[in-house]
């Protein structure tokens, strides 16, 4: 649950989780004291058989029937998503023979070999198989098997662009190949889009399948007798009045965004920043409702192609002026398609209303397939919640407006960073201790304030070198390297109304940090005295992002099907960053063999 969401409601009001739905899955934040007498004694073990064997073996001792890892730790901890005992949730034998040439030693080879089995016809054509990697020998491998009749489960074929964008970390390369990676960006996609769970099919080409696994059971469809319509009428109703109530506020302060970008035009060819700013605020906050936000977000985004339609547009490049007009034409076509729905299923009667409330609406962007009736299970005390609907809108306007201005801002601008610690001409080099020039009011502060160019510099890397301080340097500056900064007003959009403190948003601070290290804006690091540039740059033609060293030599670069480069052996790339402290590091997972 939308901590933030929850946290709006008084204590009275908390949102109970579904009472009429059987949980499928439990989250559990497992000690790895707890874990590691688990874990297999091979240590050497892939770490994606390694991590799946320990949890596997973990939570069938917890009662579950099965268990994956969420491939993130915390404190001394791993992330469980642990499966519930279900009549249709089975655990194999799988004959070795019936596997084909698979690979005993790759997680991938096993994972794919077990998915193949379980999906033919012959063997039941079953929707999952997880590998559990527990009490095989020679002859049977064994998996658990989600059957046909166990709640639907949804395919998903994610971009590996979309796969790399979720692990949040740009000036990273990424190996889609190692299974951790790929099975931890597949988890954060499916979670992105209001699953429970994500587990990978293991096939690959520029894009990669997931299955998403829902929290819920939901039971058979709720009839539609009069009770369960009037409740799905009126979530229909309160949906589509907390998107036009976003479409009030936002259209008003989209013009806002638009003010701070006067001379260049938006170009979005395949209206993806239109979708993905809309419909990502929408899916963003929807999915957050307990139980049913994940079909009420695939049904509002079943309208994508209506909205992009109500455009008149096909994609390319328009004016301000006509963007902001085609932003505005999307919201519109959006709250019409789920105020028709409401119209149509508030007059239907008889065969008209079976038909309605039976009919699958797809989502194109998650994939799921949910019928209207579905909603008929969505809790009371969200039905009614007005002040839950009512923050629901602000955190939708919250979040497209500043989706909106990140990808407009990326177009025009980049991040430029000095990475080397020598004295560039009143930068980089301060008199004090880290404590005193780093302080509210002090000499960094002082700096960015001193001037419009400078509003946008954030400083890093804070080193007390004797008696001065080392800092790396960050700031914004219009692309393609000209010596043109961001207007002040955008400066302030982005992150404060002083220019380098923080603005508050629903999902919490959203600082200068977070816009040069987590979004995904072409970066150029300047190294020696200008010598070297290394550029950043995301989804390329051929490549996910890449690290290039002058227009000629790419010094690492993941391509569109999650391979790896690194010419760390090329001269210049180990001159580059040996002088400059220049390095094509690559996306790692932190999960490791466990002792007690």
């Amino acid at each position: 649950m939308n901590t933030v969401l929850q946290a709006a409601l008084p204590e009275s009001k908390k949102i109970p989780l579904l009472p009429i739905a059987t949980p499928l899955t439990e989250w559990q934040d497992v000690s790895i004291s707890e874990l590691a007498p688990c874990a297999p004694s091979d240590s050497t073990l892939p770490m994606g058989q390694y991590a799946v064997s320990t949890v596997m073996n973990w939570a069938i001792q917890q009662g579950f029937y099965g268990a994956i890892p969420t491939w993130e730790i915390g404190n001394g901890t791993w992330g469980v998503i642990c499966f519930r005992p279900h009549p249709e949730l089975q655990v194999v034998k799988i004959p070795v023979t019936d596997l084909g040439g698979y690979d005993p030693t790759s997680p991938q080879s096993c994972g794919q070999a077990v998915m193949r089995w379980a999906q033919l016809e012959e063997n039941g054509s079953n929707q999952l198989a997880i590998p559990t990697y527990l009490n095989d020998d020679d002859e049977f491998f064994s998996a658990l098997v989600f059957t046909p009749n166990y709640p639907t489960l949804t395919f998903y074929d994610a971009p590996n662009t979309q796969l790399y964008f979720s692990l949040q970390q740009p000036a990273k390369l990424i190996n889609l190949q190692d299974p951790a990676v790929w099975a931890n960006a597949a988890m954060r996609v499916a979670n992105n889009l209001g699953f429970a769970a994500g587990w990978p099919t293991w096939e690959c080409t520029t894009h990669r399948g997931l299955i998403g696994i829902p929290a819920y059971d939901l039971g058979p469809m709720p009839d539609a007798c009069p009770a369960n319509v009037a409740t799905v009428v009126e979530v229909l109703h309160k949906t589509s009045q907390a998107l036009q109530n976003f479409e009030n506020v936002s259209s008003s302060l989209t013009s806002g965004v638009f003010i701070d970008f006067t001379a260049a035009p938006i170009a979005d060819p395949t209206m993806q920043i239109l979708s993905d700013c809309l419909f990502g605020a929408v899916q963003a906050c929807l999915n957050a409702i307990p139980g049913v936000g994940g079909t009420l977000a695939a049904l509002v985004s079943s309208g994508v192609q209506i909205a992009i339609d109500a455009t008149n547009s096909s994609g390319g490049t328009f004016s301000l002026e006509q963007y902001q007009k085609m932003l505005v034409a999307a919201s519109n076509a959006t709250i019409d398609y789920v105020a028709d729905l409401h119209d149509s299923l508030q007059n239907a009667t008889g065969d008209d209303l079976q038909k309605l409330w039976q009919s699958p609406y797809k989502d194109p962007l998650s994939g799921r397939s949910i019928a209207l009736g579905s909603l008929a299970c969505t809790p009371p005390d969200i039905v009614n919640g007005d002040l839950f609907w009512a923050k629901m809108s602000q955190h939708m306007e919250a979040s497209y407006r500043e989706n909106l201005q990140i990808r407009i801002t990326a177009q025009l601008y980049g991040i430029q960073s000095r990475t080397y610690h020598n004295r560039a001409p009143g930068k980089q080099w301060w008199d004090g201790t880290i404590a005193s020039v780093t302080a509210p009011g002090g000499d960094c502060s002082q700096y960015i304030a001193s001037s419009d160019s400078d509003l946008s510099v954030w400083f890093s890397g804070a080193l007390q070198v004797g008696d001065y301080v080392e800092l790396d340097e960050w700031w914004m500056q219009a692309l393609p390297g000209n010596p043109y900064y961001p207007p002040t007003t955008l400066v302030y959009n982005l992150f404060s109304n002083d220019g380098f403190g923080v603005t508050t948003n629903w999902a919490g601070p959203f600082t200068k940090e977070q816009f040069y290290t987590q979004f995904f804006v072409q970066q150029n690091q300047v190294g020696l005295d200008g010598t070297y540039n290394q550029v950043w740059m995301y989804d390329q033609p051929n490549a996910i992002v890449e690290a290039r060293l002058s227009e000629n030599l790419v010094a690492g670069s993941t391509d569109n099907y999650g391979n790896l480069s690194l010419n760390s052996s090329d001269p210049l790339v180990i001159l580059a960053n040996s002088e400059c402290e220049f390095s094509q590091p690559v996306i790692t997972n932190y999960l490791a063999p466990l002792t007690s």
